[in-house]
């Protein structure tokens, strides 16, 4: 299925989003092939090689044993304006003017101490947000 499908050239994708969905707060890094997923009520980041086919995302995680499991459907993108990537499973917001982001990590820039840290001030920032609607 994956020779069928083309990696994304979607610039509107790539880059650093955010998504608050049921009180809880994600943070995504899109590159041409990966994704990466922190979520802060495991503290940690998730790394998934993934495709798009169509309107749908699919994705495959790294396994520990340096292997991907299986590629299984994400979601349908509905709509991506490059500043909010509506897809059917929840809404994500680009995040700009943010530092000590997802791809400051892998590029070496920051420690995973410090992303940790960034992405719960990041959380704390929203779910006031949320409470005061």
């Amino acid at each position: 299925m994956k020779n069928e499908a083309k990696l994304t050239d979607d610039k509107n994708l790539l880059g650093n989003w955010y998504s608050v969905k049921n009180n809880h707060y994600f943070e995504y890094f899109f590159e041409n092939s990966k994704m990466y997923v922190f979520s802060t009520s495991s503290l940690d980041l998730f790394e998934y090689d993934y495709y798009i086919k169509n309107d749908s995302i699919f994705n495959s995680i790294l396994l520990p044993s340096g292997k991907n499991g299986e590629y299984k459907f994400h979601s349908i993108i509905i709509d991506n304006d490059g500043s909010r990537l509506k897809l059917s499973t929840r809404t994500l917001e680009r995040m700009v003017d943010s530092t000590e982001t997802i791809d400051k990590f892998l590029n070496e820039k920051i420690d995973y101490d410090d992303l940790k840290k960034r992405v719960l001030s990041r959380e704390r920032k929203f779910s006031n947000l949320i409470k005061k609607e």
